[in-house]
Formats: C-alpha cells, sequence, structure tokens
C-alpha cells in the first residue's frame, strides 16, 4: 500500500485518485495515514487540507497526531480553510489545544511536542497559556519547542524552565548484567544487557521484558548495513503514549557494529524502542542509551518480521 501511495502521489490528487487519496486518510493503519498525510507537502491541489490535518490532530494514534501537528508547523497555511487568510481552522486550534492541555494524560510527548511547535507557527496566542505550562514543568523534552514557540507568540526572552525543577528522588536502577533471549523470524538472537551506565533505562527495559511487551511486535524500522529498530506497537516509530520520564543516561560508551541502545526523538524521552547497530555509527555517540550488545543475525531482519517472544536467559 506505501508503494501504491508512492505512485498516487506523482500526479494531482483529482477524480479518481481523490478518492484513493481519501480512503488512505481513512486507514487504520497509522502507517499508511501518515505516508498520506504527508503527500499534503506537496498536494497544494488538495483544498481541504485544514479539515484533514483536524481529523488528524483528534485521532487515537501519537504518530498520527504528531505528523499532522509537523505538516502545521512546517506548513501553516495548511491549517487555513481554503480562502481564509486570517487564522487557522478553528477545529485545528481545538486539536492542538487537546494535544497541549495538561489535563490530556495519555498524548506522547512526541505528539506534544510537535503540537507546541504547531502553536507556535499559526499564532494560536489562545494556547500561549498551555504552552508555558510546558516550558516550566518537568518534562525536559518539551522544552526547547516551547522557547520557540513562545518567541513566535510574542514572548522571545522566554527561558524554558525558568527554574530547574527539583530533582527526582533517586529513581530505583538495574546496574548489573542480564542475557536476553528473543524467539524471531530469522531465529534466535541474544541481548547482552549491561545496565552499569544507564541503571534506571536498564530496569525500565528489563520490566518491559518481563511484562512481555514486546512479544508479538513488528520489526518497524530496518536499514541495511546501518540499524533495525523494533518496539512500536503501531508500527510507525512514534512513541506509543506518554514516556516514564527516564533520566538522560548516556555515556562515553560508543555505539559500534552490534550494540544496541534506547531510541528517542529528543533528550529524556527514550521508553520502548530499541535499535541495533549493524555497524560503527559515531554519530549517535552521547546522544543515545547504550544499554549492551547483541548476538546473532540481526542483519538478516527486515520491516514486518515477528519478534515472538523475548525474556530473561
Amino acid at each position: 500500500r506505501l508503494a501504491q501511495l508512492e505512485v498516487l502521489g506523482r500526479d494531482k490528487l483529482k477524480g479518481v485518485r481523490a478518492k484513493e487519496y481519501a480512503e488512505a486518510l481513512e486507514s487504520e493503519d497509522p502507517v499508511i495515514r501518515e505516508a498520506a498525510l504527508r503527500l499534503l507537502a506537496s498536494h497544494q491541489e488538495v483544498e481541504n487540507s485544514a479539515e484533514i490535518l483536524e481529523n488528524a490532530l483528534k485521532s487515537a494514534s501519537p504518530g498520527t497526531q504528531a505528523t499532522a501537528a509537523q505538516l502545521i508547523s512546517t506548513y501553516p497555511s495548511r491549517a487555513h480553510d481554503t480562502g481564509d487568510k486570517e487564522g487557522p481552522r478553528e477545529g485545528v486550534v481545538l486539536g492542538l489545544k487537546h494535544l497541549l492541555s495538561t489535563e490530556s494524560k495519555d498524548v506522547a510527548s512526541e505528539a506534544r511536542a510537535a503540537a507546541i511547535e504547531a502553536a507556535g507557527a499559526v499564532g494560536a496566542l489562545s494556547l500561549k497559556p498551555e504552552i508555558e505550562k510546558h516550558c516550566n514543568g518537568p518534562i525536559q523534552a518539551l522544552w526547547d519547542p516551547a522557547h520557540r514557540a513562545l518567541a513566535l507568540l510574542g514572548s522571545p526572552g522566554a527561558s524554558c524552565p525558568k527554574t530547574v525543577p527539583a530533582p527526582a528522588e533517586k529513581m530505583r536502577g538495574f546496574a548489573g548484567k542480564a542475557t536476553l533471549i528473543a524467539d524471531t523470524d530469522v531465529g534466535e538472537l541474544l541481548f547482552h544487557l549491561d545496565g552499569r551506565d544507564a541503571p534506571v533505562s536498564a530496569l525500565h527495559f528489563l520490566e518491559k521484558v518481563d511484562a512481555k511487551y514486546y512479544d508479538g511486535l513488528k520489526i518497524h524500522g530496518a536499514r541495511a548495513g546501518f540499524a533495525v529498530q523494533f518496539g512500536d506497537k503501531d508500527g510507525d516509530g512514534y512513541q506509543d503514549g506518554p514516556s516514564d520520564d527516564l533520566p538522560h543516561e548516556v555515556s562515553p560508551r560508543p555505539f559500534t557494529t552490534g550494540t544496541f541502545g534506547m531510541s528517542a526523538f529528543s533528550p529524556g524521552s527514550q521508553d520502548t524502542q530499541i535499535f541495533v547497530i549493524l555497524s560503527d555509527a559515531p554519530q549517535l555517540h552521547g546522544s543515545r542509551v547504550h544499554l549492551g550488545q547483541v548476538e546473532g543475525p540481526f542483519h538478516l531482519l527486515v520491516v514486518g518480521d515477528v519478534i515472538h517472544s523475548l525474556r530473561r536467559k
């Protein structure tokens, strides 16, 4: 279906193509729906883009929400109804407001960060109070987006946070070593976890493993010669929900061939997604949480392969 969308996007989305495009936008598969949304960037002939973005912001999929908000922040005029130059569609602002509200506890941090950027891009002054809350809040991943958005909304001197939040009580961790076995479509794979440099993150990963979170999930990212990635139930690479606010436990250990770590869209936003490095990746040094080494034919994994089970040895 993704290949069909690529072909669909080669010409104007009119007539039969418009009908097929509308069907893709209603897909229950977040990967398909997000790919369809991204076509808005290069297809100005789609006149109901504001309505499409509103519906996406109100979806239950964190990735769909984030994709819509990212499009709005990059192409703010697409959030306006056709012919309306005064401001964004009211439903778009309401959708962003839901994602920004501190009372919306189920919003993924990545979707919330994108919504903050979008609110600034469209000049939604009514959302400024919610953005200020995140500017002074405890979630580090939201500070930079909030700073940029507030500058666009008339507060260029805003500092996020104005005061550094008080440190939380010392979190539990796992500073030891453990081996985990994954039963996959390409056979048995081993994870040699070493929690010395990232004990809180290591314990978080072990608790997810013990809860069988990864059982039955598919590989959603695979770049030959670089890395494979898993740990997202929707399969689109976006965070499934609010993160557990883990510390950003980066270390000097390099990401060389055969290492694995936690994926994150910004410092401190890591949660359930894991990546395995297939060749040296010096660009990741000091920016991602390092969890240990792997063993087995990880290079054979492709998108769609299944992790049938992941357990401690």
